[in-house]
């Protein structure tokens, strides 16, 4: 019978004599238990088999070995064991969740987790610059394939919960300086959008809240998810949406007050920018002049909650708005694409519908949105419109930018 097939009987009796046997006790030299241990779990990778169960399985180990063995096995098998299936925790929700104020995926982590936190705060012990080849900072030796364990949510959770040892060659400060460097603001090889989201209590809690600050900034800057932002995060709208409706460390009220607050600031900056360029473009633009007019008697949106998602009041003033917009696309491209001061000003408008547009549809912006009515001076036709626009392509779903389209075709 072959290894592949020992192991595989061995996982569906769930006999952990074997199994224990086929992981590690049945080579007595070094070099062959080390090699069978790593092709063990890259042949259990392709059975139903959960990184809990291994887990467990080499702790069961642990505790039978004695003396040194005990911390050679723990050093060589924990980084195998993170980096399990291609390391497919490091990036999943559950784990994420758990680091950022959540609970442990399973009760039962709780009886591996101070094996692994042994582990942890050994090596916090022994990498000095943050260099080690053991698999916390940096990749495995010979494993390059490897994400660092640093970058795992459980080990993330492990240092928010126990901080580092006293020995260690750097302070908690400098740790926290490390992980807000290499998994937000200019996140590593390894480092994910998870990464970023698991990482946030470990950096406030190392640093006694003095990140807080710069924590805040590069978070709400970095959901944006546009080419500005880490390439780890660009074009990951749904995920980081996702992530901020599950994580209890990012919806904690003073922290969700703040991200909203930079949302509300970045949203008046760019929807000022952009309602005075329509502005300009009505005064170029006589066939715009009578969109501008519907505007001033154009009610604002209704919300039956405080949920932004929920019903939008739709009313004959919008059906009618949203019909002359269309009437005049035909009327604007003849008469006034010819017109330079005209054009000019249609191009500037239709950049600030869409710079409006790209900002307003991120997940923190969108929901700061409601916000936005009441601190912004809605006697501004052109900001209103913009504003009511945008707000009821956020509620329905739909794409369509009357006033992106309208611009564009004076062009």
């Amino acid at each position: 019978m072959s290894f592949s097939d020992e192991i595989k009987q061995a996982w569906n009796s769930l006999s952990q004599e074997n199994l224990m046997n086929l992981m590690r006790f049945a080579y007595r030299d070094e070099d062959a238990w080390k090699d069978s241990s790593a092709e063990f779990i890259r042949i259990s990778e392709k059975l139903p088999v959960t990184s809990l169960q291994l887990f467990q399985l080499a702790h069961q180990i642990y505790s039978r070995l004695i003396g040194g063995e005990k911390v050679t096995w723990q050093f060589f098998i924990i980084p195998y064991l993170l980096n399990f299936r291609s390391g497919k925790d490091f990036d999943a929700q559950e784990w994420t969740v758990a680091a950022a104020g959540g609970k442990l995926p399973d009760p039962a982590w709780q009886d591996v987790q101070g094996w692994v936190q042994d582990w942890t705060r050994r090596l916090l012990r022994y990498a000095r610059n943050f260099q080690d080849s053991s698999g916390l900072f940096e990749h495995r030796a010979g494993e390059k394939n490897h994400r660092p364990a640093i970058f795992h949510p459980f080990i993330l959770y492990i240092i928010q919960q126990y901080g580092i040892p006293a020995n260690a060659p750097f302070t908690a400060q400098e740790l926290a300086e490390w992980i807000f460097r290499n998994s937000l603001l200019e996140p590593a090889k390894g480092a994910s959008v998870s990464t970023g989201f698991a990482s946030g209590p470990a950096i406030l809690a190392l640093s006694q809240k003095n990140l807080l600050d710069g924590l805040v900034k590069t978070f709400e800057a970095n959901c944006l998810c546009d080419k500005d932002a880490p390439a780890a995060w660009q074009g990951k709208e749904k995920e980081v949406q996702q992530l901020l409706d599950s994580c209890p460390f990012w919806r904690e009220a003073k922290l969700a007050a703040s991200l909203r607050e930079l949302s509300l600031v970045r949203l008046k900056n760019v929807a000022g920018a952009a309602g005075s360029a329509i502005k300009t473009a009505a005064g170029s633009l006589p066939s715009f002049r009578n969109v501008m007019s519907d505007a001033a008697s154009f009610p604002l949106p209704e919300f039956r909650s405080a949920d932004h998602k929920t019903i939008f009041w739709e009313d004959d003033h919008f059906s009618n708005l949203t019909e002359s917009l269309h009437k005049l696309e035909t009327e604007a491209s003849k008469q006034e694409k010819k017109l330079k001061v005209a054009a000019e000003a249609s191009k500037a408008a239709s950049l600030g519908c869409h710079a409006f547009s790209s900002i307003a549809g991120t997940p923190l912006c969108s929901a700061a949105l409601p916000q936005i009515f009441s601190e912004l001076n809605l006697r501004e036709y052109s900001v209103r419109l913009l504003l009511t626009q945008q707000l009821r392509s956020a509620i329905t779903g739909t794409a369509d930018n009357f006033l992106f389209s309208f611009f564009n075709n004076c062009l």
